[in-house]
């Protein structure tokens, strides 16, 4: 890749490529799914290889393999580092939500209490007995 291209996860943007760059090397691995998409943020000038073209380089140089499997190596370990990340991230999150949502449940007892005292100070009072104070 000459120039630089965006890498998308679904709608999420998990990097960015520069050139020099190797991208696409899982579909001429594996037919299945992509995993990505991949769209160019500057003009890109693009090297491709077909499966047949990446099976003779495999076989006829050992180190062209290697490399390739090195570079899946390096992204399976950032990728399995990303979703740690994220993971702690939402932990996080979801913790501080706990936190909110209990304190806001707590605030809301109390009003609810205080609610039914003064509805009970009300009734008391329609009924001719003396009320308490309010504060």
């Amino acid at each position: 890749c000459e120039g630089m291209v965006e890498v998308f996860v679904g709608e999420k943007l998990i990097g960015t490529f520069e050139p020099v760059e190797i991208f696409g090397e899982m579909a001429v691995i594996d037919p299945g799914p992509r995993s990505a998409t991949v769209v160019a943020k500057t003009n890109c000038k693009l090297g491709s290889i077909n499966q047949r073209r990446f099976m003779m380089l495999a076989q006829h140089k050992p180190e062209f393999a290697i490399q390739i499997m090195r570079m899946l190596v390096e992204r399976i370990r950032w990728m399995d580092q990303t979703a740690r990340s994220h993971a702690a991230e939402h932990a996080e999150a979801v913790a501080k939500l706990e936190t909110q949502i209990k304190e806001l449940s707590t605030m809301v007892q109390s009003q609810e209490d205080r609610i039914r005292e003064l509805e009970e100070q009300l009734e008391n009072a329609r009924h001719g007995e003396p009320a308490m104070a309010v504060a």
